[in-house]
């Protein structure tokens, strides 16, 4: 439902904005919560211009890892391939999925050369938008990849591709006030992040790889593209394990 093209959920906001307003017309000294908020902000930037810029990362590498030292509860990735070992073209496909989380779903398709391989293959976890959803838009640096002997796993990490959200009201997915915006907010509440809970997926998909005897543990590379392609930096440049990284 709107009124004049003003969706209105918003109205509630705009009414607060204009009383805000007229408030600070009648007593210019009252103080209100984007003022506090402005204030602490600069005195947090104050602080950390301060440091020295080797302090700075070693603080932020420090955060970064504690984000992602979470574990998923002591649950088992448990990974199930539902179709294994089909020819579809010039590939071999399986396509799994596991738990990155508790009670969340994580999805992958693991794509390689029609040739059997003598001994295990080193393997690519490709991250991208939209995830398995947008394989056909990559077959060319997959095909590049296999041609070098490798396999590659397109992952779909929580709510990409196949296991992208419903609607949970009227606006898109990705706008202000819109599903990304609440469960990423519902995240930030529980000292989370979507960033972090995605790169910890990102690196879960590693257990599921190390299950599959077909696969060298040895040689296991993340390949990140684009925005998305931050889960994959992220997770190649964790101290857990040595993956290699490609990016673009």
């Amino acid at each position: 439902i709107s009124v004049t093209g003003v969706q209105t959920c918003a109205l509630p906001i705009l009414t607060a904005a204009y009383r805000a307003k007229a408030l600070k017309a009648d007593y210019p000294d009252a103080r209100f919560v984007f003022d506090e908020t402005a204030d602490r902000l600069k005195a947090a930037e104050a602080v950390r211009a301060a440091l020295p810029a080797p302090e700075r990362r070693a603080r932020a590498r420090s955060w970064v890892q504690a984000q992602l030292a979470r574990d998923a509860d002591g649950v088992a990735v448990n990974p199930r391939r539902i179709v294994q070992d089909r020819q579809l073209g010039d590939f071999r496909v399986d396509v799994a999925y596991w738990f990155g989380h508790r009670d969340v779903n994580n999805f992958g398709v693991l794509i390689r050369p029609l040739t059997p391989a003598t001994s295990p293959r080193p393997v690519t976890v490709a991250v991208w938008e939209e995830g398995t959803a947008a394989i056909s838009r990559h077959v060319d640096w997959i095909a590049a990849e296999c041609g070098q002997g490798r396999a590659v796993m397109v992952v779909s990490l929580s709510g990409m591709g196949t296991l992208k959200p419903d609607a949970i009201n009227s606006y898109p997915l990705a706008a202000g006030y819109g599903t990304w915006h609440k469960l990423s907010d519902d995240l930030q509440w529980l000292g989370d992040s979507m960033v972090a809970w995605r790169t910890r997926e990102a690196l879960r998909t590693l257990e599921v790889l190390r299950t599959w005897p077909e696969l060298s543990s040895e040689d296991i590379r993340f390949y990140g593209e684009g925005r998305i392609g931050v889960h994959a930096r992220l997770a190649a440049r964790s101290e857990e394990h040595t993956s290699e990284l490609q990016s673009h």
